[in-house]
């Protein structure tokens, strides 16, 4: 097994960590978010939480930037050093898709149908554990780059139960008897949130890459 690649400063191990961590805590968010805007609208409870989604956002691209910059200060990794960096660039891409797809809603308005709130809350959490994967997975590959490929089946794994979901709610509402317009509005809000998980698996893909690379 090897051990970590950045064993000489415990300072970028542990804001990795933190990055790693705010991935996670912005797909909890977003799930919070998005089952209380589906049950109660765009009330004050979703703002707040889209706020606290925005500050771990913006955390996110300081750790970033400053993992570059260390990264290149120091000439660590440089074997792998573009690996790294674009990973968290990947990751930090569905960081951002999680803070627009809550957004979308919150200046959209959509008015979900209540025969659909059971699958979306279904769908949220899915998306939210796909990312919760992907979040594990990344930590995996700074610590044991052998293990990875369980965890990475595990996004794949949500990722398609995402895709089941977002295709049983949409074909619901397009059988129902809403206005076509308002059906084409609340599909492209589904399918908003299963691009999160679909933003992942891509992330996932090269995640596996990496990983092979190192264990090289």
């Amino acid at each position: 097994m090897k051990t970590s690649p950045f064993k000489r400063t415990h300072l970028i191990e542990d804001q990795i960590d933190e990055y790693l961590d705010k991935l996670s805590e912005a797909g909890m968010l977003f799930e919070t978010g998005f089952c209380r805007y589906v049950t109660h609208g765009a009330d004050e409870n979703v703002e707040i939480t889209f706020d606290q989604l925005s500050i771990a956002e913006s955390r996110a691209d300081e750790l970033r930037r400053e993992i570059e910059r260390v990264l290149y200060a120091e000439m660590l990794l440089p074997e792998a050093r573009s690996d790294v960096l674009t990973l968290l660039d990947e990751l930090d891409d569905v960081v951002d898709e999680l803070k627009h797809s809550l957004q979308g809603f919150l200046i959209e308005h959509p008015v979900f149908p209540e025969d659909t709130h059971e699958d979306l809350r279904e769908l949220a959490g899915v998306v939210a554990q796909c990312v919760e994967e992907l979040s594990i997975a990344s930590r995996t590959y700074f610590r044991d780059p052998n293990a990875v490929r369980d965890r990475l089946h595990k996004v794949n794994f949500h990722e398609s139960e995402a895709d089941r979901i977002a295709i049983r709610v949409s074909r619901h509402v397009f059988d129902s008897d809403l206005p076509l317009e308002q059906k084409r509005h609340l599909r492209a809000g589904i399918m908003s949130v299963d691009h999160i998980a679909d933003e992942a698996q891509d992330v996932a893909d090269r995640l596996a890459i990496f990983a092979v690379k190192r264990r090289l």
